[in-house]
């Protein structure tokens, strides 16, 4: 049997955190293919745990990315794309591994409350935004830096629901 990904205190503070902050579900679309099989691996393992941990946290896995992938813009894998079913437009392109893990977590419980965290002033310019665009953030599992940046983008892709697209880049597998 394969230990399981985070190990168990992790996995105490995990739980306590979603019992705590979640409120809606959260329904995660999984892209595996024959790219970067061990990040597909570690990314399947991780959405299934934390399923397990709490089962607001939905997803679907699609390990054949051919043809289900071109209609979200995939374009590698593993790909995770978070609460497109209720509007939102966030995606991991790359395993959410390393430091990215945290942003992660955090964004599950954002979009799950359905509420950005961003400023009243920050809301105010986004309502002004009246068309399509995208925000690409490349990260690597190293950088303590970068969840933060992909944290802002996530935020502000959840404040403008369907009209932002955030993407995070692990660059290292991209």
């Amino acid at each position: 049997m394969t230990e399981a990904l985070p190990d168990n205190e992790t996995r105490e503070a995990l739980k306590l955190k979603f019992d705590n902050e979640l409120r809606d579900d959260v329904h995660l679309t999984v892209f595996i293919g024959e790219q970067n099989p061990e990040y597909g691996d570690f990314t399947r393992r991780l959405v299934q745990e934390l399923n397990e941990l709490d089962g607001r946290i939905q997803y679907t896995l699609h390990e054949d990315a051919n043809g289900t992938a071109a209609e979200f813009g995939v374009t590698s894998t593993p790909t995770v794309l978070i609460g497109w079913e209720q509007g939102y437009r966030i995606k991991y392109t790359g395993a959410p591994a390393g430091h990215e893990a945290s942003g992660f977590i955090e964004t599950l419980t954002l979009v799950s409350q359905g509420e950005s965290g961003l400023q009243a002033a920050s809301l105010e310019k986004l309502d002004e935004v009246d068309q399509e665009a995208s925000i690409q953030v490349f990260v690597t599992p190293t950088c303590p830096h970068c969840p933060r940046a992909v944290l802002l983008a996530n935020s502000i892709a959840i404040a403008a629901k369907g009209r932002i697209t955030a993407e995070a880049v692990e660059a290292s597998q991209n």
